[in-house]
């Protein structure tokens, strides 16, 4: 036994204590690979070489200088059990094993270091660099899978555990025909049309402080809309949200964000907007994922200054996460919505209801489906209705993305949607079917 008390007091006091922490350092990673283990049967089978290896080392005392190629071989082995759990597709078991990974480096790097300050032996300089370089390997593919489309595309910039700065982009444009389309079917009358669109996204959120409690987030977004046909019906709004987000605990924070959008293009038919919501997120799979109220106003050219209107808004979202066992996730989000206008005949309650499914074929080719009920119940009648006007609008559309198309950061996306809106004035009665095309890519 050597004794190296004297250079790394903090890490390895003597022969016993290394015993010990090596024991007491066993008995969690036995733990953890414990409730990994859990997971499936799959994961026991690739997990029972680095059991057996860390019960063979709990069984003898380990030399100081022996501990950072003992940590080394647990490290090594727990990468490759990553990279093979990444052919799952299951976000649980990945993430499972990618912890595990994480942690056994962390126990390689810090004996390292102690080994390092004593001047002993450079077994552990020449492997340090390598393994170095397999754990950043393994973070890269993490952040590929990542990337994958999902419900809720914010999760993957900002839903992070220690709530670190991040920055997310996303640049989408595409090509598609509708039919009977319409900006504001409540201005302007729907006519069939082959439509350009491209939109942009931009959020960044940074730490204001250094227990990274109080972050400020900044959220741009471009969304363009350009009518073949019917010119009439395009627009191009550009919006802004920006203001403080408080990390509440682990798993919530809360953000209350002011916002302005403003219409570049086509001011007549479309309004500006602006207000503020005030949101509680889960930065976690919790089911309750969102839960949202909003206050803004809608403001029209002279033209329309009829429909101008106050909003009133309280929404949720709801997240399952790979709820039939093939991954994916499942989310339900209610809102109830209050429209104030200047003209009775233009306010209205609106309560909607959308369901969204999202599920990974492969890991290349990945399903969507959305769905939603919209109804409005308008206060006062129109001038083709003697009772107060009543709108039912349903939405079917489903698409599929195919990732990494040219480079690794680029999508194709198809899509179809079917609406159907059935009022009780009937100018209001109409459908649209829509098919389109679109590249994008998120970074």
């Amino acid at each position: 036994m050597l004794n190296m008390a004297k250079a790394s007091a903090s890490n390895i006091k003597d022969n016993k204590n290394d015993k010990d922490a090596t024991n007491r350092d066993i008995k969690i990673r036995m733990s953890s690979g414990s409730a990994v283990m859990c997971a499936t049967t799959w994961s026991i089978l690739r997990l029972l070489p680095a059991v057996l290896l860390m019960v063979t080392a709990g069984d003898f005392p380990i030399q100081a200088r022996d501990l950072p190629l003992h940590y080394y071989k647990l490290a090594l082995q727990a990468r490759q059990n990553y990279e093979h759990a990444l052919a799952t597709n299951n976000e649980r078991v990945i993430k499972a094993y990618y912890e595990y990974a994480l942690a056994a480096y962390d126990d390689y790097a810090h004996s390292y270091r102690a080994l390092k300050s004593t001047g002993g032996s450079t077994a552990g300089k020449r492997v340090g660099k390598r393994l170095q370089l397999n754990i950043d390997h393994s973070k890269q593919n993490k952040k590929q899978f990542a990337q994958s489309p999902t419900i809720n595309e914010k999760k993957t910039a900002n839903h992070t555990k220690e709530q670190k700065n991040s920055t997310s982009i996303s640049v989408s444009t595409g090509l598609g025909s509708d039919t009977n389309a319409s900006a504001r079917p409540d201005i302007i009358t729907p006519k069939n049309d082959y439509i350009f669109s491209a939109t942009a996204t931009l959020v960044n959120e940074n730490a204001i402080d250094t227990n990274r409690k109080y972050h400020f987030r900044t959220g741009l977004n471009f969304d363009a809309r350009f009518n073949l046909k019917q010119n009439e019906n395009s627009y191009d709004l550009f919006s802004l949200k920006l203001g403080p987000v408080i990390r509440l605990s682990e798993k919530w924070r809360l953000s209350s964000l002011p916002f302005i959008q403003v219409n570049l293009l086509n001011y007549e038919y479309m309004a500006n907007e602006g207000g503020f919501f005030i949101a509680l997120e889960n930065t976690d799979n919790h089911f309750i994922d969102t839960v949202t109220i909003k206050f803004g106003r809608e403001t029209f050219s002279t033209r329309y200054a009829e429909h101008n209107a106050s909003k009133q808004e309280i929404g949720s979202n709801f997240v399952l996460h790979d709820p039939f066992g093939y991954g994916g996730a499942f989310a339900i989000k209610p809102t109830l919505s209050y429209i104030k206008a200047n003209k009775s005949r233009y306010t209205y309650l609106y309560p909607r209801l959308r369901i969204q499914y999202h599920l990974p074929l492969t890991e290349e080719l990945h399903l969507g489906l959305l769905m939603s009920h919209n109804v409005r119940l308008y206060e006062g009648s129109g001038p083709n209705v003697s009772q107060d006007r009543r709108d039912f609008e349903i939405v079917a559309s489903p698409s599929l993305t195919l990732n990494n198309i040219l480079f690794s950061d680029i999508a194709l996306i198809t899509h179809y949607q079917f609406l159907n809106n059935s009022s009780n004035d009937s100018t209001h009665q109409f459908e649209s079917h829509s098919v389109g095309v679109a590249f994008k890519w998120s970074y």
